[in-house]
């Protein structure tokens, strides 16, 4: 494939992504679909520090193994004065994967359910979020926040593995 076909294609699949965002509850939650099969959208997901660097706005991650089969993941987020920690454990589900908050500083809730699903020949992507931090930002403020970096974070998923397909 030409340089030209390969930009063409890249930027064809970034533009192309449709986001649906909503309230759920207490949650956050944003739903696309993927123009990639299940197959590649699971391998991308299942490896806990690549799916935990999808976010724009993580500084850091460590995983451990746990002796359940689960991660446990200690992940530092680019806050909006400080810097925002918190350990959660990263299980399979089966639909996709669940990390809850085990411990945290600075959040009192931090809950990330994935889920996908096939979609004839692509992948349905869902990402629903619970984040309620140990500070006077008010919930609305906090919700836009994360609403705009799981919009980004799919994209990013996407233009991963755009390129994965394309250099194959």
């Amino acid at each position: 494939m030409g340089p030209v076909l390969l930009i063409m294609a890249w930027l064809g699949s970034a533009w192309a992504l449709d986001v649906e965002r909503r309230a759920d509850g207490e949650a956050v939650l944003v739903v696309a679909e993927l123009p990639h099969s299940i197959d590649a959208v699971r391998s991308l997901l299942s490896n806990d520090e690549v799916t935990m660097r999808l976010g724009k706005d993580i500084r850091e991650v460590e995983v451990a193994p746990l002796d359940n089969g689960c991660v446990q993941l200690t992940v530092t987020n680019i806050g909006l004065r400080r810097e925002l920690k918190y350990v959660s454990e990263r299980c399979v589900t089966p639909d996709g994967w669940h990390s809850k908050m085990l411990s945290s500083d600075d959040f009192l809730k931090h809950d990330i359910r994935w889920s996908i699903r096939p979609s004839g020949e692509h992948t349905s992507v869902s990402i629903r979020v619970v984040v309620q931090l140990k500070s006077i930002i008010p919930r609305w403020m906090v919700d836009r926040f994360v609403g705009r970096a799981l919009e980004a974070t799919l994209n990013t998923m996407d233009e991963m593995l755009t390129e994965q397909r394309l250099a194959n």
